[in-house]
């Protein structure tokens, strides 16, 4: 089940990682659809495509928010569930999406 879990927190709950996904797979998914001299057909599909792998790698895949996820459960675990003013601080604080998020999202399943 944990694996599960951190499928969902890295592919689902971070947005970056779900849009990079949905646009990677639809535009690939897209040339099969496109007319051997559909070059605009082309060229938009090839864009979303890259652009989608781009926002993957930002991302690093959903890693970074897994991480984070299972860092902030195990801090809530030492503290009675609780995620300490510190510890929020520096987490909050980052100026990475993922990070935040992963925060956000073991804050929100502990209650």
């Amino acid at each position: 089940m944990g694996e599960l879990k951190n499928l969902c927190v890295g592919a689902i709950g971070n947005r970056l990682t779900l849009a990079g996904g949905l646009m990677t797979i639809s535009g690939l998914s897209s040339f099969g659809f496109c007319d051997e001299n559909d070059f605009l057909r082309y060229g938009v599909s090839l864009v979303v495509a890259h652009v989608g792998a781009v926002f993957l790698g930002l991302s690093l895949a959903g890693s970074q928010t897994v991480e984070s996820y299972n860092r902030a459960m195990e801090h809530m675990d030492d503290n009675d569930g609780c995620l300490d003013k510190r510890y929020l601080e520096k987490a909050l604080g980052s100026n990475f999406y993922c990070t935040r998020q992963g925060v956000y999202l073991a804050a929100k399943d502990n209650g």
